[in-house]
């Protein structure tokens, strides 16, 4: 850029793009042996990688529904919902609350990751804890995808506390409000942990 090089500008991003490409490819190839199993898949929030499994899962006619939890307090399941809605996915969107009556219709549980631990402990959006311990108790797989970009250095995830207000815009003398975004969910909570 500092050289206004525009042959070396396009050259790295045509670069750049095949390789995110073979990664997600690699990714899928790996996964598609556990998901072909199932018919029906839980997940929350939003997630790009998800996303893309699950498009190229339809193109490989695999027929398939997608449980998403809206996940609170951005609703991103909503967005997860939409792009797959767009490429013809059956999709039933949830609250969180609801995951309890949905796991035990699921047949598998897909998370992504926001980050890998040491140790096979990942971070992913509140309410992947609870999804991952129902799926335990009603003996279901949880699958955890996600590119190795995603590995860290780190043993240990502490989580931050998020604006308030967008849980509820209200102040009382005698109210707190906790809104945290990311938690850490155990390695012994994860059928198999997918990556490229």
């Amino acid at each position: 850029l500092n050289k206004n090089d525009e042959h070396a500008v396009k050259t790295f991003t045509g670069q750049y793009q095949k390789e995110q490409s073979e990664k997600y490819e690699r990714l899928y190839s790996n996964a598609v042996p556990y998901l072909f199993k199932s018919k029906t898949f839980i997940t929350l929030s939003n997630s790009r990688t998800l996303e893309y499994i699950f498009i190229r899962l339809k193109k490989d006619k695999h027929i398939f529904k997608v449980i998403a939890a809206e996940s609170r307090p951005k609703l991103e399941g909503r967005f997860l919902a939409k792009a797959l809605l767009r490429n013809n996915i059956k999709v039933e969107l949830i609250t969180d609350a609801e995951l309890s009556l949905f796991v035990p219709k699921a047949d598998a549980l897909i998370l992504g990751a926001d980050m890998i631990l040491k140790g096979g402990n990942i971070v992913n959006k509140t309410g992947s804890k609870s999804a991952a311990l129902l799926c335990g108790h009603y003996k279901k797989p949880v699958y955890a995808i996600s590119t190795k970009d995603k590995i860290s250095n780190k043993k240990s995830f502490r989580p931050a506390k998020m604006n308030p207000s967008e849980i509820w815009n209200y102040s009382h003398e005698n109210l707190s409000i906790t809104n945290i975004y990311f938690e850490m969910i155990e390695a012994e909570l994860i059928t198999k942990l997918i990556t490229d």
